[in-house]
């Protein structure tokens, strides 16, 4: 684990009060077994977190003795959590959230705004009014969000995209841990990147390759805009849509640092094309996506929910490898309960309570897929594919690949999906896992790979699940085969229902 640099700690005593000034304290077991020194960098009531000579370390305070001016004593103890990162999280849903956990919970609290940017909120307990804990927010971007975490001006990071491989390095050097494991992540909501014009555009729809096009080559006359380079959105279009495709991105990219910014700058101009997110589109034309293979895109539940609608944007907020207070396990809890949901889509954001689609609702994307399918798939194993999902519904639970392994988000579906079947939200129902892949190839070697991407998945699943695996091949595409983000969201592995 790295040392912290003084600065870390200068920020850091904002967070920490009961720290007195930068020295070093020495902990000592009762039984005169261990010794260490360090510089006190949380305390929990319990735990102290210390940054020494071996890197940061975890010592239980029960068991220990601490002397120096930067110990804590019972007047000054109290918990903070720090959590910085992307604007949509930071300043709406996460409040939100943690408003409701206190409700919930019959704490109240009280926010307090220092300025733009940063604000907290103190729990208290309802019963004897005693303080619980100040949760300090830092409204930055995704980027920001893993920086501060590095330099301990955060605890917690909410991103609008995966962490980096750069970042995940740079992290687990400053002793974070690694970021890129399913524990050190939870996704609070789904958000979505829309194409949006002023409400005087005349148009209506754009294709998926015209999109792309625009933001990398822009029209004479045309202005495009987007949110800030390092805000989550701009990397994250950048990351599915233009580089799978070897497109550079303009420089006559036009950036801003909020939503309402970029809004009034598409409003005054009919010309302009601008891509936002969907919880942001407030007084804007959000347009229609469609595809050069038949396919479209709306933004409904069910597609953004299952991921089928190409430019999902998952929330994510990620959490270092140390020990959280009590409380903030508390509040990780919360967030995987109904109640956390219900806050999440009152936010304004789609919240990931599994639904179910029944297939009659299912004809435009089952036709449009069927529309597409190659002349590899007989019309006999199309018919085939379409008989075994005839009387289940969809849930909508999407698993998707990027090579070997899962997806970030469906990482997190699986580990949702596993729970719900332990605690037996499926007992009395049959499941289906379908597996599909991207083409090319004949349709035997096709849904022999997709039977065994389904295999993978069931053997994650509980073994006493009655669950059966199917291959569906390459017979319903999810998008085109001709782009890397069509085949990217054509293997999969779907989940029904009966």
């Amino acid at each position: 684990m790295m040392i912290l640099r003084a600065a870390s700690f200068a920020a850091l005593f904002l967070f920490w009060p009961f720290v007195l000034a930068a020295e070093t304290v020495t902990l000592s077991a009762k039984d005169g077994a261990l010794i260490m020194e360090g510089r006190v960098l949380g305390y929990d009531g319990r735990y102290f977190r210390l940054d020494t000579v071996y890197g940061e370390v975890t010592i239980d305070g029960r068991e220990t003795l601490c002397a120096g001016l930067g110990c804590p004593t019972p007047t000054s103890t109290k918990i903070n959590l720090r959590i910085s990162g992307a604007p949509s999280a930071t300043s709406v849903l996460l409040p939100a959230l943690v408003e409701g956990f206190a409700l919930r919970n019959g704490y109240a609290f009280a926010r307090v705004n220092q300025d733009a940017t940063h604000f907290n909120y103190t729990l208290v307990d309802g019963a004897n009014g005693a303080s619980l804990i100040e949760i300090g927010f830092r409204i930055s971007s995704s980027a920001e969000g893993f920086v501060d975490l590095i330099v301990d001006e955060a605890d917690l990071v909410a991103s609008l995209r995966p962490i980096r491989a750069q970042e995940a390095t740079l992290e687990e050097e400053a002793g974070r841990g690694d970021l890129t494991q399913p524990g050190q992540v939870t996704i609070l909501a789904l958000d979505a990147l829309v194409p949006v014009v002023s409400p005087q555009s005349d148009l209506t729809t754009i294709t998926l390759g015209d999109l792309a096009a625009a933001f990398a080559d822009p029209e004479d006359g045309q202005t495009v805009h987007t949110l800030a380079r390092n805000s989550g959105v701009y990397e994250l279009f950048v990351d599915r849509l233009l580089t799978p495709e070897n497109l550079t991105p303009s420089d006559r990219i036009v950036f801003h640092d909020s939503v309402g910014a970029l809004a009034n700058a598409v409003l005054d101009d009919p010309k302009a094309l601008g891509l936002t997110v969907l919880s942001g589109r407030t007084g804007l034309r959000q347009l229609s996506m469609t595809t050069d293979c038949t396919m479209t895109y709306e933004t409904d539940l069910k597609d953004l929910k299952s991921g089928d609608y190409p430019l999902v944007a998952p929330i994510y907020l990620y959490r270092p490898a140390r020990r959280l207070p009590p409380i903030m396990q508390d509040f990780f809890a919360y967030l995987e309960t109904p109640a956390a949901q219900v806050v999440v889509q009152r936010a304004g954001f789609v919240n990931q309570q599994p639904d179910l689609v029944p297939i009659s609702v299912q004809g435009t994307r089952l036709m449009a897929a069927i529309a597409q399918a190659g002349s590899e798939v007989p019309l006999t194993e199309l018919k085939s594919v379409m008989a075994k999902i005839a009387g289940y519904e969809r849930l909508s639970v999407t698993l998707r690949f990027t090579g070997d392994d899962l997806t970030p988000r469906s990482q997190t579906a699986l580990a949702r999906l596993e729970t719900r079947i332990s605690q037996g939200a499926y007992a009395n129902d049959a499941l289906l896992l379908t597996g599909h892949t991207a083409r090319p190839g004949p349709f035997a070697t096709n849904q022999a790979a997709s039977t065994a991407l389904a295999q993978i998945i069931r053997d994650r699943l509980p073994p006493d699940q009655s669950i059966e695996v199917f291959g569906a091949g390459d017979a319903i595409p999810a998008g085109c085969e001709q782009t890397a983000l069509g085949r990217s969201l054509n293997r999969r592995v779907e989940v029904w229902v009966k």
